[in-house]
């Protein structure tokens, strides 16, 4: 099968630190490649080094079908749209609309609850290179926390995150893109962007990820890495976190801040071994890419994915109500 991901964002594919849609992309080219495939990328920006395969840079003032060689099989974009294009295609939308929205049938979302609030039912389910990551380390003592995330996006709720850290009278460790001057540190620590082995290294110190998200997180790259890790997540029940917490040995969900902070104090509760096993099991780029290659084979049929036009009013990319409440 021929294949073509095309990714109009900014960022670099592979990205060299963080940036999920384009390590999505990468991990999909990558795997696809190794199972036999002829794959190539339409994007910005390329620092790959596999020369197998093939990089276009993307020309936004050029036709999008003269960017495209005539005999490919299946283009994937990488962003939702209806596109002008003589081959068949599908998108994922890798976010959450805060705004009325309909999509092309042939849409695919990250997570169960992330296709129902699209009134759809086809999903796919993130999946990382784990190899990318090194073997977890289960010796350390862990005994602080860690926050890993846009520590810009108010979603992601980095301020709901120190409080509970300051209650439970532990050290925040925060991984991400920016510090805002208006948040005091007291005597957590801000690390900034960092690689993945560095990323490994604080997490496993780390007593949980605390992640009082207030939207609907569409999939949750960043937990999944703190799973993979050994730390189980400590948040709130909104988008697919529930789907990633399917079991209290690998963490707690509530909206209620008092409950959480119960919660982060039953350490015993909670299992290394099976948060890691999950992160592996669920989340891997092997699944995730030989599903991607099932949904291509469909569309190639003349199938389509969703059944109806998936659509949404918007209200789950808008914020919640505060938290910690």
């Amino acid at each position: 099968m021929k294949i073509v991901h095309v990714h109009f964002g900014n960022g670099p594919i592979p990205p060299p630190k963080y940036g999920g849609t384009e390590r999505i992309i990468w991990n999909l080219a990558k795997y696809q490649r190794q199972a036999g495939h002829d794959v190539g990328v339409l994007a910005k920006t390329w620092v790959g080094k596999d020369t197998a395969i093939k990089f276009r840079r993307y020309d936004p003032h050029s036709n999008l079908d003269t960017q495209l060689d005539s005999d490919v099989d299946i283009v994937h974009f990488h962003s939702p749209g209806s596109y002008d294009i003589q081959v068949p295609y599908l998108c994922t939308e890798h976010g959450q609309s805060s705004a009325p929205t309909t999509h092309h049938k042939n849409t695919v979302y990250l997570s169960k609850s992330h296709a129902q609030i699209h009134h759809a039912s086809f999903y796919i389910y993130n999946g990382l290179d784990w190899d990318d990551y090194g073997p977890p380390d289960f010796g350390q003592r862990r005994n602080v926390y860690h926050f890993l995330g846009k520590t810009s996006a108010p979603h992601k709720n980095l301020q709901g995150a120190i409080e509970l850290a300051n209650r439970a009278n532990r050290v925040l460790y925060i991984m991400g893109n920016r510090w805002h001057e208006s948040l005091r540190l007291n005597r957590n620590r801000y690390l900034g962007r960092v690689t993945d082995a560095e990323k490994g290294a604080i997490i496993a110190r780390s007593l949980g990820m605390l992640a009082p998200i207030r939207w609907h997180e569409p999939f949750g790259l960043a937990m999944v890495e703190s799973l993979y890790h050994g730390a189980p997540l400590f948040g709130t029940p909104l988008g697919s976190l529930p789907e990633l917490v399917p079991d209290e040995r690998v963490g707690m969900l509530t909206l209620n801040a008092d409950e959480l902070l119960i919660a982060m104090q039953e350490e015993d509760r909670y299992d290394s071994a099976v948060c890691h096993e999950l992160a592996v099991s669920q989340f891997n780029a092997a699944k995730m890419s030989d599903r991607y290659i099932e949904a291509y084979d469909r569309v190639i049929r003349g199938q389509s994915l969703q059944s109806e036009p998936p659509h949404t009013d918007g209200s789950a990319g808008k914020l919640r109500g505060p938290f910690p409440a």
